[in-house]
């Protein structure tokens, strides 16, 4: 049960790429167990936390040095409560640290072509990895 479910957000509907750093850009800490936000948080130099699902989330936070908190299947939440507390108390800190492994996700975005089909119905996305000439789903 939420202590103040007054001061949270969340975003419901569809949303562009740029509108989500917009929100996490006003966020103090954006938590989630999806990639995709925790990177756009990271681009925003907004402090996250990653719930992992995975390899893949514990791979990007240990790139900001970032302590794993837990797992969808197992989340601590005494953890997650000082993790962000911390994060919050530290802002300006994790903004420092933070800014060259931001720029490393920019930078490695510059050579991505992203590629979207409309298929029966559904947008089919791509991502298009210009140097290598790879395609990715």
């Amino acid at each position: 049960m939420l202590k103040h479910p007054d001061t949270m957000c969340i975003a419901e509907g569809r949303f562009e790429p740029d509108e989500i750093s917009g929100l996490a850009s006003e966020m103090d800490v954006v938590i989630s167990s999806r990639l995709h936000l925790l990177i756009l948080a990271s681009i925003t130099l907004t402090p996250f936390i990653g719930i992992s699902r995975g390899s893949k989330i514990t791979n990007f936070t240990n790139q900001f040095e970032l302590p794993e908190i837990g797992s969808v299947d197992a989340l601590n939440m005494n953890h997650l409560e000082d993790e962000v507390i911390r994060l919050f108390n530290e802002r300006m800190e994790f903004e420092k640290n933070s800014r060259s492994s931001a720029r490393e996700n920019v930078n490695a975005t510059r050579f991505c072509q992203v590629i979207a089909i409309r298929f029966f119905g559904f947008t089919l996305s791509f991502l298009l990895y210009q140097p290598l000439g790879l395609l990715l789903a």
